[in-house]
């Protein structure tokens, strides 16, 4: 959402029907790392902007509250199901981001030193994502260990990857 809202064609692929990740499937129920640490005083946002605006908005929604303080860490608590109501919510308003649930990278066409491709699998059908020259995308969890296999150890990281034009555009 937040590439989307910088400007950028963006596609965000969800394994599930539902978005918010560990966030909703997992039923965390808390945040942490949205505040400094401190062992006292309010909790501080460590980043501004859009991780900012979402704990402002979470924390406003029903069943969910304003950070505590948990040590010197404050944490935001949610319920999953305002989570992914929020998700829904921040991908509807954004422009220019394509949602696909139910999806999973399917296959990876690299050419020399490049990922070409990104070709996923939904219920409902095959898609194939080609990108202008010079775009990034973001690839996270299992995904990543099929761009190359020394990223399986780090399959929950997020990797850059350059995806190259082929004439089609995404």
């Amino acid at each position: 959402e937040a590439s989307a809202q910088a400007g950028a064609r963006t596609a965000l692929v969800e394994r599930y029907g539902f978005l918010g990740g560990m966030a909703t499937a997992g039923m965390v129920s808390t945040i942490c790392g949205l505040y400094h640490t401190s062992s006292s005083g309010p909790p501080e946002p460590l980043n501004t902007g859009f991780a900012e605006t979402v704990a402002h908005r979470l924390a406003a929604m029903p069943g969910c509250s304003a950070p505590v303080r948990r040590g010197r860490t404050h944490v935001l608590p949610y319920t999953p199901f305002a989570f992914a109501c929020l998700a829904d919510e921040l991908t509807a308003s954004a422009g220019d981001l394509d949602v696909y649930l139910h999806a999973f990278l399917a296959e990876i066409e690299t050419g020399s030193r490049r990922v070409e491709t990104l070709r996923l699998a939904t219920w409902e059908r095959r898609i194939e994502l080609t990108a202008r020259e010079g775009t990034t995308a973001l690839v996270t969890g299992q995904s990543a260990t099929r761009i190359h296999p020394a990223l399986e150890s780090h399959a929950t990281q997020q990797w850059a990857v350059t995806v190259e034009d082929d004439g089609r555009g995404m």
